[in-house]
Protein backbone atom coordinates (compact mmCIF):
# COMPACT_ATOMS: atom_id res chain seq x y z
CA UNK A 1 0.00 0.00 0.00
CA UNK A 2 2.67 2.59 0.99
CA UNK A 3 4.92 1.32 -2.16
CA UNK A 4 1.69 2.33 -4.48
CA UNK A 5 0.68 5.07 -2.98
CA UNK A 6 4.63 6.72 -3.08
CA UNK A 7 4.37 6.01 -6.83
CA UNK A 8 0.86 7.84 -7.15
CA UNK A 9 2.40 10.71 -5.30
CA UNK A 10 5.16 10.31 -8.11
CA UNK A 11 2.77 10.08 -11.19
CA UNK A 12 1.23 13.32 -9.40
CA UNK A 13 4.18 15.34 -8.99
CA UNK A 14 5.16 14.81 -12.90
CA UNK A 15 2.03 15.82 -14.45
CA UNK A 16 2.09 18.63 -12.69
CA UNK A 17 5.21 19.71 -13.64
CA UNK A 18 4.38 18.28 -17.38
CA UNK A 19 1.10 20.79 -17.14
CA UNK A 20 1.31 23.27 -20.73
CA UNK A 21 2.75 26.70 -19.46
CA UNK A 22 0.49 30.04 -20.29
CA UNK A 23 2.50 32.99 -21.42
CA UNK A 24 2.97 34.89 -24.60
CA UNK A 25 5.59 35.63 -27.11
CA UNK A 26 8.09 38.75 -26.71
CA UNK A 27 10.48 38.35 -28.93
CA UNK A 28 11.70 35.64 -31.65
CA UNK A 29 15.92 35.05 -32.34
CA UNK A 30 16.07 33.24 -35.28
CA UNK A 31 18.94 31.19 -36.51
CA UNK A 32 22.15 32.25 -37.39
CA UNK A 33 24.88 30.12 -39.38
CA UNK A 34 25.13 26.84 -38.23
CA UNK A 35 22.31 27.08 -35.74
CA UNK A 36 19.61 24.51 -35.33
CA UNK A 37 16.74 26.32 -33.16
CA UNK A 38 14.64 29.18 -32.88
CA UNK A 39 14.73 31.01 -29.80
CA UNK A 40 11.59 32.56 -28.18
CA UNK A 41 11.73 34.99 -25.28
CA UNK A 42 8.37 34.86 -23.36
CA UNK A 43 6.50 37.28 -21.28
CA UNK A 44 6.92 35.14 -18.17
CA UNK A 45 10.50 35.83 -18.66
CA UNK A 46 11.65 32.23 -19.80
CA UNK A 47 13.48 31.67 -23.24
CA UNK A 48 12.69 28.18 -24.70
CA UNK A 49 13.84 26.76 -28.06
CA UNK A 50 11.97 25.34 -31.33
CA UNK A 51 13.50 22.97 -33.64
CA UNK A 52 14.40 25.20 -37.05
CA UNK A 53 13.03 21.72 -38.79
CA UNK A 54 9.40 22.25 -37.49
CA UNK A 55 8.35 24.43 -40.04
CA UNK A 56 4.88 25.06 -38.60
CA UNK A 57 5.82 25.38 -34.92
CA UNK A 58 8.00 28.40 -35.68
CA UNK A 59 5.32 29.68 -38.02
CA UNK A 60 2.34 29.73 -34.90
CA UNK A 61 5.40 31.04 -32.58
CA UNK A 62 5.50 33.91 -35.09
CA UNK A 63 1.66 34.27 -35.44
CA UNK A 64 1.26 33.79 -31.83
CA UNK A 65 3.99 36.78 -31.39
CA UNK A 66 2.42 39.28 -34.08
CA UNK A 67 -0.84 39.06 -32.94
CA UNK A 68 0.35 38.95 -29.14
CA UNK A 69 -1.84 36.22 -28.16
CA UNK A 70 -2.23 34.44 -25.23
CA UNK A 71 -1.20 30.55 -25.67
CA UNK A 72 -0.03 27.48 -23.68
CA UNK A 73 2.82 25.72 -24.71
CA UNK A 74 4.14 22.11 -23.90
CA UNK A 75 7.90 21.10 -23.36
CA UNK A 76 10.15 18.88 -24.09
CA UNK A 77 13.48 17.05 -22.23
CA UNK A 78 11.50 18.41 -18.95
CA UNK A 79 13.04 18.17 -15.75
CA UNK A 80 11.61 18.38 -12.40
CA UNK A 81 15.09 20.74 -11.35
CA UNK A 82 13.62 24.08 -11.10
CA UNK A 83 17.81 25.61 -10.00
CA UNK A 84 19.17 29.12 -11.83
CA UNK A 85 21.42 27.75 -13.97
CA UNK A 86 19.25 24.94 -15.71
CA UNK A 87 19.59 24.44 -19.82
CA UNK A 88 16.39 26.38 -20.83
CA UNK A 89 13.79 23.85 -22.50
CA UNK A 90 12.09 22.92 -26.08
CA UNK A 91 8.81 23.75 -27.00
CA UNK A 92 6.76 20.63 -28.46
CA UNK A 93 3.21 22.47 -28.91
CA UNK A 94 1.75 25.39 -28.62
CA UNK A 95 -2.42 26.18 -28.32
CA UNK A 96 -3.51 29.46 -28.55
CA UNK A 97 -6.09 30.93 -26.18
CA UNK A 98 -6.69 34.31 -26.92
CA UNK A 99 -5.31 37.15 -28.89
CA UNK A 100 -6.93 39.87 -26.56
CA UNK A 101 -4.60 42.44 -24.74
CA UNK A 102 -5.75 42.89 -20.83
CA UNK A 103 -6.85 45.94 -20.06
CA UNK A 104 -5.03 47.97 -17.52
CA UNK A 105 -7.35 50.65 -15.42
CA UNK A 106 -6.85 54.42 -16.41
CA UNK A 107 -4.96 55.25 -12.91
CA UNK A 108 -2.20 52.61 -14.80
CA UNK A 109 0.00 55.21 -16.72
CA UNK A 110 0.16 58.88 -16.34
CA UNK A 111 1.97 61.08 -19.45
CA UNK A 112 5.72 62.62 -19.00
CA UNK A 113 7.88 62.34 -21.87
CA UNK A 114 11.44 62.53 -20.42
CA UNK A 115 10.92 60.85 -17.09
CA UNK A 116 13.04 57.52 -15.92
CA UNK A 117 11.68 54.91 -14.00
CA UNK A 118 13.01 57.14 -10.86
CA UNK A 119 12.16 59.90 -11.62
CA UNK A 120 10.20 61.82 -8.21
CA UNK A 121 11.25 58.48 -5.89
CA UNK A 122 13.43 57.78 -3.41
CA UNK A 123 14.35 54.15 -2.79
CA UNK A 124 14.56 53.82 0.84
CA UNK A 125 18.38 53.60 2.99
CA UNK A 126 18.17 51.37 5.77
CA UNK A 127 20.73 51.53 8.22
CA UNK A 128 22.88 48.99 7.72
CA UNK A 129 23.01 44.73 6.85
CA UNK A 130 21.63 43.97 9.63
CA UNK A 131 18.76 45.54 9.54
CA UNK A 132 17.90 44.31 5.60
CA UNK A 133 18.38 40.91 7.11
CA UNK A 134 15.45 41.67 9.58
CA UNK A 135 13.44 43.06 7.15
CA UNK A 136 14.31 40.78 4.38
CA UNK A 137 13.24 37.54 6.84
CA UNK A 138 9.57 38.80 6.79
CA UNK A 139 9.19 38.35 3.11
CA UNK A 140 6.50 35.71 1.63
CA UNK A 141 8.91 32.41 1.24
CA UNK A 142 5.96 30.81 0.30
CA UNK A 143 6.31 31.13 -3.47
CA UNK A 144 4.93 29.06 -6.15
CA UNK A 145 6.74 26.92 -8.55
CA UNK A 146 6.45 28.66 -12.01
CA UNK A 147 5.66 31.83 -10.52
CA UNK A 148 7.07 34.91 -11.99
CA UNK A 149 9.41 37.05 -11.30
CA UNK A 150 7.42 40.26 -11.69
CA UNK A 151 4.83 38.46 -9.91
CA UNK A 152 6.62 37.91 -6.97
CA UNK A 153 8.97 41.04 -6.78
CA UNK A 154 5.83 43.19 -7.20
CA UNK A 155 3.81 41.73 -3.79
CA UNK A 156 6.99 41.66 -1.79
CA UNK A 157 7.43 45.72 -2.72
CA UNK A 158 3.74 45.71 -2.13
CA UNK A 159 4.12 43.98 1.85
CA UNK A 160 7.40 46.11 1.94
CA UNK A 161 5.68 49.43 1.71
CA UNK A 162 2.10 48.34 3.43
CA UNK A 163 3.62 46.57 6.29
CA UNK A 164 6.94 48.59 6.99
CA UNK A 165 6.76 51.87 4.92
CA UNK A 166 9.78 50.85 2.86
CA UNK A 167 9.70 51.99 -0.24
CA UNK A 168 11.90 49.40 -2.09
CA UNK A 169 13.03 50.03 -5.71
CA UNK A 170 12.94 47.27 -8.15
CA UNK A 171 16.59 46.10 -9.68
CA UNK A 172 15.70 44.86 -13.67
CA UNK A 173 19.22 42.99 -15.41
CA UNK A 174 18.25 41.81 -18.77
CA UNK A 175 20.09 38.85 -20.46
CA UNK A 176 21.30 40.10 -24.11
CA UNK A 177 20.71 38.03 -26.99
CA UNK A 178 25.32 37.82 -27.01
CA UNK A 179 24.68 36.48 -23.46
CA UNK A 180 21.23 34.00 -24.15
CA UNK A 181 22.99 33.02 -27.65
CA UNK A 182 26.18 32.68 -26.03
CA UNK A 183 25.63 30.71 -22.72
CA UNK A 184 22.23 28.95 -23.72
CA UNK A 185 20.33 30.50 -21.16
CA UNK A 186 17.03 30.48 -19.73
CA UNK A 187 16.12 33.35 -18.92
CA UNK A 188 16.13 36.92 -20.59
CA UNK A 189 15.12 39.27 -17.79
CA UNK A 190 14.86 38.94 -14.14
CA UNK A 191 13.66 41.14 -11.18
CA UNK A 192 13.78 41.64 -7.19
CA UNK A 193 13.45 44.54 -4.89
CA UNK A 194 15.99 46.88 -3.70
CA UNK A 195 17.22 48.85 -1.29
CA UNK A 196 20.07 51.50 -0.26
CA UNK A 197 21.63 50.31 3.30
CA UNK A 198 24.29 53.33 4.75
CA UNK A 199 27.03 50.77 5.11
CA UNK A 200 27.48 49.93 1.71
CA UNK A 201 28.49 51.11 -1.50
CA UNK A 202 25.88 49.90 -3.96
CA UNK A 203 22.44 49.14 -3.72
CA UNK A 204 21.42 45.63 -1.57
CA UNK A 205 18.79 43.46 -3.79
CA UNK A 206 16.33 41.49 -1.91
CA UNK A 207 15.42 38.30 -3.48
CA UNK A 208 13.86 36.08 -1.28
CA UNK A 209 13.42 33.29 -3.77
CA UNK A 210 17.05 32.34 -4.77
CA UNK A 211 18.86 33.75 -1.14
CA UNK A 212 18.82 33.43 1.79
CA UNK A 213 20.10 36.26 2.63
CA UNK A 214 20.22 40.45 1.17
CA UNK A 215 22.61 40.55 -1.52
CA UNK A 216 24.82 43.39 -2.66
CA UNK A 217 24.43 44.02 -6.25
CA UNK A 218 27.46 42.29 -7.69
CA UNK A 219 26.62 39.32 -5.74
CA UNK A 220 23.02 39.21 -7.00
CA UNK A 221 24.51 39.64 -10.71
CA UNK A 222 26.52 37.23 -10.50
CA UNK A 223 24.52 34.44 -9.45
CA UNK A 224 22.66 34.59 -13.05
CA UNK A 225 26.14 36.14 -14.85
CA UNK A 226 27.80 32.35 -15.29
CA UNK A 227 30.69 35.05 -17.18
CA UNK A 228 30.91 37.52 -14.02
CA UNK A 229 30.22 40.16 -17.10
CA UNK A 230 29.69 43.86 -15.92
CA UNK A 231 26.44 45.35 -16.96
CA UNK A 232 25.49 48.48 -18.27
CA UNK A 233 23.65 50.69 -16.17
CA UNK A 234 20.97 52.29 -17.83
CA UNK A 235 17.89 54.04 -17.71
CA UNK A 236 16.46 53.65 -20.99
CA UNK A 237 15.01 50.17 -22.04
CA UNK A 238 15.47 51.03 -25.38
CA UNK A 239 19.53 50.87 -24.59
CA UNK A 240 19.06 47.19 -23.64
CA UNK A 241 17.28 46.75 -27.44
CA UNK A 242 19.35 48.87 -29.46
CA UNK A 243 22.82 47.16 -27.94
CA UNK A 244 21.52 43.26 -27.02
CA UNK A 245 24.02 41.95 -29.72
CA UNK A 246 26.62 44.22 -28.12
CA UNK A 247 27.24 43.64 -24.72
CA UNK A 248 25.99 40.63 -21.72
CA UNK A 249 23.27 42.25 -19.64
CA UNK A 250 21.93 45.40 -18.70
CA UNK A 251 20.37 46.66 -15.27
CA UNK A 252 17.86 49.11 -15.08
CA UNK A 253 16.49 50.83 -11.61
CA UNK A 254 13.10 51.56 -10.95
CA UNK A 255 10.53 52.54 -8.14
CA UNK A 256 8.34 49.81 -6.75
CA UNK A 257 5.51 50.32 -9.51
CA UNK A 258 6.59 49.23 -12.53
CA UNK A 259 5.12 45.72 -13.10
CA UNK A 260 6.46 43.92 -16.24
CA UNK A 261 9.43 45.21 -18.94
CA UNK A 262 6.45 46.56 -21.08
CA UNK A 263 5.70 49.10 -18.35
CA UNK A 264 9.41 50.56 -19.29
CA UNK A 265 9.59 50.29 -22.47
CA UNK A 266 6.24 52.32 -22.48
CA UNK A 267 7.59 55.09 -20.04
CA UNK A 268 10.97 55.32 -22.95
CA UNK A 269 9.32 54.93 -25.89
CA UNK A 270 6.09 56.74 -25.04
CA UNK A 271 6.59 58.68 -21.70
CA UNK A 272 4.25 56.64 -19.49
CA UNK A 273 5.34 56.41 -16.39
CA UNK A 274 3.41 54.83 -13.45
CA UNK A 275 3.20 56.64 -9.70
CA UNK A 276 1.08 53.87 -7.89
CA UNK A 277 -0.36 50.29 -7.29
CA UNK A 278 -2.74 48.78 -9.54
CA UNK A 279 -5.32 47.13 -7.99
CA UNK A 280 -5.59 44.61 -10.83
CA UNK A 281 -1.92 44.24 -11.30
CA UNK A 282 -1.42 42.96 -7.40
CA UNK A 283 -4.38 40.39 -7.75
CA UNK A 284 -2.95 39.07 -10.65
CA UNK A 285 0.70 38.97 -8.94
CA UNK A 286 -0.67 37.13 -5.78
CA UNK A 287 -2.64 34.75 -7.81
CA UNK A 288 0.60 34.07 -9.54
CA UNK A 289 2.89 33.93 -7.28
CA UNK A 290 2.00 33.41 -3.48
CA UNK A 291 0.32 30.05 -2.33
CA UNK A 292 -2.27 29.96 -0.11
CA UNK A 293 -6.07 31.54 -0.83
CA UNK A 294 -5.52 35.74 -1.70
CA UNK A 295 -6.64 37.82 1.87
CA UNK A 296 -4.99 40.99 1.65
CA UNK A 297 -6.79 44.44 0.39
CA UNK A 298 -5.77 45.85 -2.27
CA UNK A 299 -8.09 48.67 -3.59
Amino acid sequence: MKKLSLLALVALSFSAFAAPIETSIHKILAPEKGETEYVILATDGKVYDIDAKDEELVDLAYEAMETNSTITIDLNNLSIVNGIMNRRKGISEIQFISNEVPEFAPMDVEFAPGDTPLTGYTVSTLADMNTAKRYFSTMQGATKWRSQCYNRAHVWSYEMKTDHNINTGKMWIFFSAKYIKEYKYKWWFHVAPYVQVATEREPVVLDREFSRVPQRLTDWKNVYMKNNATCVNTENYTTYEDNTWNEYCFLIQSSMYYWQPFNLENLDKEGTTKSGFVSNELKRAYSNAIKGRYRRDVD
